[in-house]
């Protein structure tokens, strides 16, 4: 697991970390680009600890996929690309 520069894992939820850590064993070398920081929609969960963007592609050009990463986050996470070929995952159990 790999940050972007700048960018922190303090503050997130006990969720979100597992969720990470469970990434982790499939990408290794995937890339967080933003968690509790940056800006974002005023209601967004990334203010809470509760949503994290990654990089679609792993640092060694790694394709991640958008099924594997569903399966991997199970219920209560919701996953979803974004126009810039990254993923928002984020913890919204309903």
């Amino acid at each position: 697991m790999l940050l972007k520069p700048g960018v922190s894992l303090l503050g997130l939820s006990r969720p979100i970390r597992k969720l990470l850590g469970r990434l982790e064993k499939l990408y290794p070398d995937f890339v967080i680009t933003s968690t509790t920081g940056d800006v974002h929609q005023p209601d967004s969960l990334h203010y809470t600890g509760e949503a994290v963007d990654i990089r679609g592609r792993t640092f060694w050009g790694k394709d991640i996929d958008l099924n594997t990463l569903r399966q991997v986050a199970g219920t209560g996470f919701d996953v979803v690309p974004t126009t810039a070929g990254a993923f928002h995952m984020e913890w919204d159990p309903k």
